[in-house]
């Protein structure tokens, strides 16, 4: 999100850099198609006076603005007036570091019975650190939020018991079926397992032990979820085929009333477990809390909720700030998140309201720019609520203030209409921000190409995913090279013009496949610019600098060494290497030893005769 606001420090050069070349009589090329003749008389008086003004202007972030006003108001903020910002990183290490520091006071600390830390570290020693750590940084991330408390009310053991015995009543009235007889004494076993555990609450230790209930047979490996059993065939053949199908659906019936109850269990004890351990925690926030503080250093966080606690708790203060930045301009507003939200209105209101969404805006205060069908940083905080409650909030006081953009400048009507279709019902169903249907600025293609193609890839039956991978890769390279020179493109002169490799772009919601559809297109000698990040690491040539590195660090590294042997960069063989190994000489101090060939050997002992009847030097 990108905000702007008067007064402040000048704005963005490009602001001065447009207004400057308007006033000359020249129109910037961003603004050539909404100015094609430059600015009338009215247009050039308006630019001029607000020419005067542009130092008013701030531009920033939302936490670049957040920073700003706290700085102001420190006292207010209760923060130290002259304190600096952690980068991400920087706060990364300070919270690692301060987390350390706990958990090795923690441990060294006399021991209670029950203490959870404690008893995680007796009972889960490998991954005591990591399971702590992950917990604490989920709580940094969510200071606010609060584990569900442990619930053990309406007897969840009681209910599985009952369970387990309603089968075994049943099944005894029935053919003897001898799998699911045994699958039922293995279902009684957990069930007396967890008889009785809930009478009074457990403490940790206990916890502990109930989540890790003993193993049967009909549990998934590596987890403690059942498997839910297939016994049709079973069942048809000790009471025909149509009783036997009743019997088998039955039969799975109370199984699944059974794991129903036994997944209420494992979550009642999970959440009781996860809630003690968030508790114990608490310490590692405050410590936190107190370096940040001693230190005179703010993270990112801090600055959105210092400034909400400024705006909220500060009337005045608040009122002083509205007065400073009279207008409000806000872009992307679909990335906001509650607390910026309220940050905003609040700052843009007459009056503070016991909700934000419930202010009242001062005329022109506040103008926002968002799109919901944008809504990419959920995993952010960013709420597209939010933005549904602020468009609201404007909506109820000034109806005919709400613009809906639906030019379209990137694609094709055909493309449009097709999205238009697949979108709007559900943008428009219970929960959704509504959909606005886009229009087409782009005239249609003279050509008969379509606008969008589908390919189909053919794969064998069960292909692994990487296969499927390298096929759409090689398919999608194919089709580039078909291409390219052969269909003709509009150049940003508007010229008709052959493609060319740089006119092709290819977008995937990750970057982590990508290096597959490199591959593919250098192999058709196609070049790339990759933006994947981690493409450039998988490179063959970075491979084989890597090995060597590798190699160069540790000599007694075989497998970086067998690399670099067989990489392109040396380019031997599996069997030159068996040839290499076979003709070394026997060290002397070790007779029986097999020689290992590695950086170490002597090139001059190393020589072979290579398949192609010319020899080769590792050392050359």
């Amino acid at each position: 999100m990108r905000l702007l606001a008067g007064r402040g420090s000048g704005g963005d050069c490009r602001h001065h850099r447009y207004v400057n070349e308007l006033l000359a009589e020249r129109v910037p090329a961003p603004l050539r198609e909404a100015l094609p003749n430059g600015l009338d008389a009215a247009q050039r008086h308006a630019i001029s006076a607000a020419a005067a003004k542009l130092e008013e202007l701030t531009t920033a972030t939302i936490h670049a603005f957040c920073q700003t006003i706290i700085s102001s108001y420190a006292v207010e903020a209760d923060i130290d007036p002259g304190a600096q910002m952690l980068d991400a990183v920087q706060a990364a290490a300070a919270f690692d570091s301060v987390f350390e520091q706990w958990l090795k006071r923690r441990l060294n600390s006399p021991e209670r019975p029950s203490d959870p830390i404690a008893v995680l570290s007796r009972q889960d020693p490998r991954r005591v650190v990591s399971t702590l750590q992950e917990l604490a940084r989920f709580r940094l991330k969510h200071r606010d939020a609060r584990a569900l408390p442990a619930d053990f009310t309406g007897h969840p053991d009681i209910d599985l018991v009952e369970a387990v015995a309603d089968f075994r009543r049943w099944i005894v009235a029935q053919p003897v079926e001898p799998k699911t007889l045994e699958l039922l004494g293995e279902l009684e076993t957990l069930a007396n397992f967890y008889a009785g555990s809930f009478e009074t609450p457990p403490d940790f230790p206990r916890l502990w032990a109930l989540a890790h209930p003993i193993r049967v047979s009909c549990m998934r490996k590596n987890t403690f979820d059942l498997i839910r059993p297939r016994r049709k065939s079973a069942w048809e053949k000790v009471a025909g085929k149509n009783l036997g199908d009743q019997l088998n659906e039955e039969a799975g019936q109370h199984f699944d009333r059974v794991d129903h109850c036994y997944r209420v269990v494992l979550g009642r004890i999970a959440t009781a477990l996860v809630a003690s351990l968030s508790d114990e925690l608490d310490e590692v926030l405050d410590d936190y809390a107190a370096f940040k503080r001693a230190a005179a250093v703010l993270d990112f966080d801090d600055l959105l909720e210092r400034a909400q606690a400024l705006v909220g708790d500060h009337d005045a203060v608040r009122r002083a700030l509205g007065i400073r930045y009279r207008h409000i301009f806000v872009d992307e507003f679909q990335d906001t998140d509650p607390i910026q939200s309220e940050i905003l209105f609040l700052i843009a209101a007459e009056d503070r309201a016991p909700h934000w969404q419930d202010s009242v805006l001062k005329p022109g205060a506040l103008f926002m720019v968002g799109d919901p069908k944008q809504a990419i940083y959920r995993f952010r905080g960013a709420d597209v609520g939010s933005y549904a409650q602020a468009r609201a909030a404007i909506e109820r006081r000034w109806p005919d203030n709400i613009i809906q953009i639906t030019a379209n400048f990137r694609s094709r009507p055909d493309i449009l209409t097709h999205v238009n279709r697949c979108f709007e019902t559900p943008f428009s169903g219970v929960g959704q921000p509504g959909y606005v249907a886009l229009t087409a600025t782009i005239d249609p293609p003279t050509h008969d190409l379509p606008c969008a193609a589908r390919i189909t890839v053919d794969v064998p039956p069960n292909s692994r995913s990487e296969h499927i991978r390298d096929a759409e890769a090689e398919v999608v390279a194919e089709l580039c090279m078909r291409l390219i020179g052969n269909l003709h493109v509009r150049d940003d002169d508007g010229l008709m013009v052959p493609l060319t490799a740089g006119g092709i772009a290819l977008l995937a919601p990750t970057g982590t496949e990508l290096w597959r559809f490199e591959r593919a297109l250098e192999q058709r000698g196609l070049p790339i610019a990759s933006q994947a990040g981690k493409g450039l690491f998988r490179r063959q040539e970075v491979q084989d600098m890597l090995a060597l590195a590798r190699v160069l660090a540790d000599a007694g590294d075989t497998l970086a060494f067998g690399a670099l042997m067989r990489g392109p960069l040396v380019g031997l063989t599996d069997e030159e290497l068996l040839d290499v190994t076979a003709s070394l000489p026997q060290d002397p101090d070790r007779p029986n030893a097999i020689p290992r060939f590695s950086l170490l050997t002597d090139p001059v002992t190393s020589r072979i005769r290579s398949r192609g009847g010319r020899f080769r030097s590792c050392g050359t």
